[in-house]
């Protein structure tokens, strides 16, 4: 049974074509970014991106402006390294927000 607000059939999710192209697109990205070997862009540390994903200092792609407040996903532009929680701790804030949290090195080592 569908609910009510449903047809019978319709998709609940967009098509694959949509999230394949998407993810490898950001898969792209993220070689790009590991391929350079840059430091993190919010504490200014080396990334050990030997790391595995998960790890508070490991690799990950920060949205510069993020995208909950309209930054582009999908533009190399907008992304750059970061350590896991560095990227965490700034979550969705914007560069120049006064309320954005400056990350201190001695914080992290």
């Amino acid at each position: 049974m569908y609910p009510p607000y449903c047809k019978k059939g319709s998709p609940m999710v967009k098509p694959r074509s949509i999230w394949t192209k998407n993810g490898s697109v950001r898969q792209k990205m993220r070689a790009r970014l590991r391929a350079e070997g840059r430091a993190c862009h919010l504490c200014g540390a080396p990334i050990d991106y030997d790391l595995p994903a998960g790890h508070p200092y490991s690799f990950e792609l920060d949205h510069i402006i993020p995208i909950a407040r309209g930054g582009e996903p999908y533009d190399y532009a907008n992304a750059a390294p970061a350590h896991r929680i560095c990227n965490r701790r700034k979550g969705a804030r914007m560069p120049g927000d006064k309320a954005q949290l400056v990350i201190k090195r001695t914080e992290l080592f």
